[in-house]
């Protein structure tokens, strides 16, 4: 059915000989310096070029250095950066080190992003490292993704990015790669997940393990069911997906249009902005969200109704976003006290709470109204930021940024 959107999305003859041509060239450089470190025991592309799952314009490159186990952490992290460095740079590329569960190095050969990524060889059971995981991954689903699915994969990618739900870095918090090759795998086609995640039961388990898990959906890892790959995914993207597929179950023409977020019609937003600051990528991030989680908890506490939130970087500040219901509440809140049987917590309530009019609710519990510190969350917020920041929660990196020009606009 999606022949033409498939059409689109497939690299081209001439983007798989470039491709193929800088795959060739980088992978002999390796072969050639790895042979200086006994360490490293093979080089292997894993991700979607290895897979044949990549789509036009997402020209990455991500070549493994699979060092022996029995390598320390100190000279797995040193070997393999500076093995990265020389081949990219004697390549005529552009490197540079990027940081994940441990430093690697990313640079450009070309129009091609390329990725030397040091793992160990471990198994399944007894991971050394996070990107252990890998090449695993890679070797069971080029023995699964025969017969076009690789296509099915694509289309599936196509759908995710199209409603900005692909992405599993910390900012997005969304589907990566492999979960797209895993929902294929097991349910067939891209036409086949839509109609079964439009159906799918709070907790259904996609896969098979014997292990609980506590999120809206679980997505087993096939090489490992005792991992869960929806636990990466935030609650928000999984609604929006079931929404979605829901959708497209009934009209399928309505896959591949673009999403238009609805987020800025929806409550009346407020908006705290500062300076990025230098960090790595996944723990600027990181951050960003524990402040976002933070501050809407905080509004929360403080009587308002926050709907939804989002973050952005953009020309060097970060704006943390949260659209609430209101951003002016009563000055008057209602306060519930103990319940009249307990003598002592009620005497303390009504001493403290005098010269309020008290009075018993119809579950016997004192009941006063009381003024609120902020019925303004601008105000609110800027109280949060120049005097609870540190106690709440925000990580100081944020709230050193802030000092130095973070504001609130309402």
């Amino acid at each position: 059915m999606y022949e033409d959107v498939l059409l689109k999305i497939r690299p081209t003859t001439l983007e798989e000989y470039a491709m193929g041509k800088v795959a060739t060239k980088l992978y002999n450089k390796t072969l050639n310096e790895i042979k200086k470190y006994p360490e490293i025991k093979i080089a292997e592309y894993q991700g979607s070029y290895a897979k044949n799952t990549w789509l036009t314009g997402d020209s990455d490159l991500d070549l493994f250095l699979i060092f022996d186990r029995s390598t320390s952490e100190k000279d797995f992290k040193r070997i393999s950066l500076k093995v990265g460095f020389n081949i990219i740079n004697d390549l005529d590329g552009n490197a540079y080190t990027r940081y994940a569960d441990h430093p690697f190095v990313e640079g450009e050969i070309g129009d091609i992003k390329v990725n030397i990524v040091p793992c160990y060889d471990s198994p399944v059971i007894e991971l050394k490292s996070d990107t252990d995981r890998t090449p695993h991954h890679t070797k069971y689903m080029i023995n699964k993704l025969r017969y076009e699915k690789n296509n099915q994969v694509r289309l599936l990618k196509y759908f995710l990015k199209v409603h900005e739900l692909y992405g599993s870095d910390i900012k997005t918090q969304g589907f990566s790669g492999y979960s797209c090759e895993v929902l294929i795998d097991w349910y067939g086609s891209f036409e086949n997940v839509i109609k079964s995640i439009s159906k799918i039961k709070e907790h259904e388990i996609i896969g098979v393990t014997n292990k609980k898990f506590d999120t809206p959906i679980v997505i087993v890892d096939p090489v490992d069911p005792n991992r869960n790959l929806a636990s990466a995914f935030s609650k928000q993207n999984i609604g929006k997906f079931i929404i979605l597929s829901r959708t497209v179950a009934r009209n399928p023409y309505m896959a591949f249009p673009k999403y238009v977020d609805r987020t800025n019609n929806v409550g009346q937003k407020l908006q705290l902005v500062f300076t990025e600051y230098d960090a790595s990528p996944d723990k600027i991030w990181g951050q960003i969200k524990r402040a976002e989680t933070t501050i809407k908890t905080q509004l929360k506490q403080g009587g308002f109704e926050p709907l939804t939130s989002e973050s952005e970087i953009k020309n060097g500040f970060v704006s943390i976003k949260i659209y609430l219901l209101s951003k002016n509440i009563s000055i008057e809140k209602i306060k519930v006290g103990p319940s009249v049987f307990d003598e002592k917590s009620s005497e303390k309530f009504i001493e403290k709470n005098y010269p309020a009019k008290i009075w018993t609710n119809d579950d016997s519990r004192l009941v006063c109204v009381v003024e609120r510190d902020f019925s303004n969350a601008k105000q609110f917020l800027i109280d949060l930021i120049e005097h609870k920041a540190e106690k709440s929660g925000i990580p100081k990196e944020i709230i050193k940024s802030i000092g130095k020009n973070g504001h609130v606009v309402a």
